[in-house]
């Protein structure tokens, strides 16, 4: 039996097989094992008793192992070591009340009170456990109230139906709100009824599920302490049970109830959508409103205090969950306090590295300044050397020269300017060192006060970082300074080397302004000397255009005299026979020769005007006009026509369809002008003679 303990557990708890009870009452003294066998008691239990019933010499052992002093201990250990096997052994002892059974057989006192101690913390630990992840209506444990939660939650499924029959009615009017609301109450339409789920309203979400799992679990880790507690002798046990209780209650004491202690936002409210819905639904705002985490951790906070106050020292079951929840929410603590720590911390470095830009860029300006001051501060000790400079320039030359003062009223404003700057970084340096050491001296401050060992190791590095920063604060602070007493010493000397220019440059000013003055009379004389050349050109001008206009005028007079007489030649050439006897050929030849000639002599009296100087504006008449007959040369000819030289340095065009292609080139013809285009030859047409 045991050997085979596991077959031996799983025949006790299927029932005795009836042939087996036959079996043993065939023999004597088989009675009380008999009626073990038939009685009501657990399999553990019955398992127990029949090893001290049928070998009471023997060791009793459950589950392989012996209910000894030395197999607790071992158990124990190992359970407190973090072994399951050890850990659901004592589990199974504590559940089973196998210590009873054991008291029964052996009339051991020790075990029938461990057994007691041991199954009045389990009923205290479930009883706060269920207390702590109850759904309450005003945070406080009023136990009365469990069953009320129970019976409202059976007119659930009504509830249901007469508000999805009123969201029914509201699709005709407004049918995104009515699948808004529809969709809400998805929720509650698919939780469990009471008669299915007898634990539903106690437990309300995921939080107090997993709350209770959680604080359920961490119960069973205690049993190894709950053991050691139960079995070892009752005098050692009032002092451990004395300062363990001593510990939860200053626990409890030390335990705060403020939800800022524990969130940001504290207890969250409901909007006022939330509000409206629920009065529309005809839902209390509490009853709708999901239980917030915060305000259910105050919840179990404020249910553990109470039943600390109210448990005494043995009461190890009740003190032992109490533990894990106050546990639980000082850890909540903390860690909210660490996040704002650690939210601190990333501000200050935020901070920090803010001010440490601008300390950056505050150096580059200091820099590209005193670059700039080199310059004019180098210059500040040749100021002898600029003078003279300046008089030897003079000397080599007869003009006057441009005299500067080298450091100009800007310089002077430039470092007026630095030493104002160097003020308004010494300030900044002072802000800043004044800003490390808040930071430095905060840092410090929370380091003693750390929530976690992982906030503690920021804060040591945020400490470090501020001492850093106060270095880089005062070495600004001294750059400053340096920066500042520079910046007056350039003042001071840019007003001496001033005064000290002005002074020695005199003798140089008072020749280069006698120059000047010379410079200025012949200048003066020179402008006047080129007004009266221009007025003299000016009239030279205006006497060559009178003269030009009035041969243009005799030009153009005649012009029109030799056109009058050229109309009546061309007319007589034209009217010459083109055929004729043999004797009157040759003079009629000798008298086209004489009119050509005359023609061409009348033409030659025919030029374009000399435009004169500064008239460009003024419009000259035309020597030519149209219907006018000329007598004309062939220049060229081109495959569409023939273009023909007139008087005035004109060309023409004579198309072919017009005079055929029996022109060449050199050939005189007479022409008729038919239109003068502006900016291309004239058109022509040829004049034939008579026939």
């Amino acid at each position: 039996m045991r050997v085979r303990w596991f077959d031996a557990l799983a025949e006790l708890k299927d029932g005795v097989d009836p042939r087996m009870a036959t079996f043993l009452a065939l023999f004597q003294g088989m009675d009380s094992a008999l009626a073990v066998l038939t009685s009501a008691h657990s399999p553990a239990s019955k398992f127990v008793v029949l090893q001290g019933l049928l070998d009471p010499d023997g060791l009793i052992q459950y589950k392989g192992l012996g209910l000894d002093a030395a197999t607790f201990v071992d158990q124990i250990r190992a359970a407190d070591g973090g072994d399951e096997e050890a850990l659901s052994w004592l589990e199974d002892i504590q559940r089973e009340q196998v210590l009873t059974s054991l008291a029964e057989v052996t009339g051991t006192n020790a075990a029938a009170e461990a057994d007691f101690h041991l199954t009045r913390w389990s009923l205290q630990g479930a009883a706060l456990i269920k207390a702590v992840t109850t759904k309450t209506k005003n945070a406080e444990f009023e136990f009365s109230e469990i069953r009320s939660i129970l019976r409202m939650q059976a007119d659930l499924s009504r509830r249901v139906e007469q508000r999805r029959a009123r969201i029914a009615e509201m699709k005709a009017s407004n049918p995104e709100s009515a699948e808004r609301l529809n969709s809400m109450l998805g929720y509650e339409s698919r939780r469990p009824s009471p008669g299915t789920d007898p634990e539903y309203g106690i437990l309300e979400d995921y939080f107090f599920e997993e709350t209770r799992i959680y604080l359920q679990a961490r119960f069973r880790q205690s049993l190894p302490g709950q053991f050691a507690a139960a079995l070892i002798a009752s005098s050692n046990a009032g002092a451990s049970d004395v300062a363990f209780a001593a510990a939860v209650r200053a626990m409890a004491a030390a335990s705060s109830t403020d939800p800022k202690d524990y969130s940001a936002d504290g207890i969250s409210t409901p909007s006022p959508w939330h509000d409206a819905l629920a009065k529309s639904l005809g839902i209390s705002q509490r009853r709708y409103r999901s239980g917030d985490r915060i305000e259910r951790i105050l919840q179990a906070v404020k249910g553990v205090t109470q039943a600390v106050k109210a448990a005494g020292d043995d009461d190890l079951g009740t003190l032992v969950v109490a533990h894990e929840v106050l546990c639980y929410a000082q850890w909540k603590r903390d860690e909210f306090r660490a996040s704002k720590q650690a939210e601190k911390v990333e501000q200050h470095k935020a901070d920090a590295i803010e001010r440490s830009r601008k300390a950056k860029q505050r150096a580059e300006a200091s820099r590209l300044r005193d670059e700039q001051a080199q310059e004019v501060r180098s210059a500040v000790w040749d100021v002898d050397d600029a003078v003279r400079r300046y008089a030897q320039t003079l000397e080599h030359t007869i003009r006057s020269i441009r005299v500067e003062n080298p450091f100009p009223e800007s310089h002077l404003a430039a470092a007026k300017d630095r030493l104002e700057k160097a003020l308004a970084k010494k300030a900044a340096a002072d802000g800043w060192l004044a800003a490390a050491d808040e930071r430095a001296l905060w840092a410090v401050a929370e380091v003693k006060v750390a929530a976690t060992s992982s906030v503690e190791e920021l804060l040591l590095a945020e400490r470090d970082e501020a001492v850093a920063e106060q270095s880089e604060a005062k070495s600004e602070q001294q750059a400053a300074q340096r920066e500042r007493d520079a910046a007056e010493r350039d003042v001071t000397d840019l007003a001496a080397a001033r005064y000290k220019f002005d002074k020695l440059i005199q003798p140089v000013l008072a020749e280069n302004e006698r120059r000047l003055e010379a410079e200025t009379l012949r200048h003066k004389q020179e402008q006047e000397e080129k007004r009266r050349q221009a007025e003299e050109l000016r009239k030279k001008q205006e006497a060559a255009v009178r003269r030009q206009e009035e041969l243009n005028q005799r030009q153009q007079e005649r012009a029109s005299v030799a056109k009058h007489a050229l109309g009546m030649e061309i007319d007589r050439l034209i009217a010459l026979p083109t055929s004729a006897s043999i004797w009157r050929r040759k003079r009629l030849a000798a008298t086209r020769v004489s009119l050509e000639q005359a023609i061409l002599k009348l033409q030659a009296e025919i030029t374009a005007p000399n435009i004169p100087p500064r008239t460009h504006w003024k419009t000259w008449p035309s020597m030519l006009s149209a219907n006018d007959r000329y007598l004309g040369t062939v220049k060229k000819i081109m495959d569409y026509g023939a273009f023909v030289s007139l008087p005035a340095g004109v060309d023409g065009l004579i198309r072919f369809t017009g005079a055929g292609a029996s022109l060449h080139r050199g050939q005189m013809i007479i022409v008729e002008i038919v239109a003068m285009p502006s900016g291309k030859p004239f058109v022509l047409r040829q004049v034939a003679p008579r026939a």
